[in-house]
C-alpha cells in the first residue's frame, strides 16, 4: 500500500484526534475504532484498534503502526501498517501492548515479541 496525503489545515490537534478522524470506520457488518495511540519519535505512531463484527458481536484488538512524514509546509503523509503484516518498526510502548487481545498469527506474534524485547 501507498502513502496517504493530508494538507496541514486537516490535521487536527492532538494527533489521536487526527488519528480518530482518519482511520475509525464503520460498515454494515464491522466497525473499526482507535482506542489509543501514541507517537514516538516523531516519525512513528502506534495504535490499538478494535475490530468489531456486528453479526457475532465478536471483537478484537490489534496493533498498529502508523509512519509518518511531516512536509516542510506542514502537510502529513502517513503510511498504516496492521501488526498483521510484521511491521519493522519495533517501538511500541506497552500501555498499547497491553490493550491487544490474544492471538495466534504468526507475524503479529513475531512483532508483539520484538516490541517487548526493545
Amino acid at each position: 500500500m501507498g502513502w496517504t496525503s493530508v494538507p496541514k489545515d486537516s490535521i487536527l490537534k492532538p494527533m489521536c484526534r487526527f488519528f480518530e478522524q482518519e482511520l475509525n470506520c464503520e460498515t454494515d457488518t464491522i466497525s473499526h475504532r482507535i482506542i489509543d495511540s501514541i507517537i514516538v519519535n516523531r516519525n512513528e505512531a502506534y495504535l490499538a484498534y478494535e475490530d468489531v463484527d456486528k453479526r457475532t458481536g465478536a471483537s478484537h484488538v490489534k496493533g498498529m503502526v502508523v509512519r509518518l512524514k511531516w512536509n516542510k509546509d506542514g502537510s502529513l503523509m502517513y503510511k498504516e501498517m496492521s501488526e498483521d503484516t510484521h511491521p519493522y518498526f519495533y517501538r511500541c510502548p506497552a500501555r498499547i501492548l497491553e490493550l491487544l487481545t490474544p492471538t495466534d498469527n504468526e507475524d503479529a506474534l513475531a512483532w508483539r515479541h520484538r516490541c517487548v524485547a526493545k
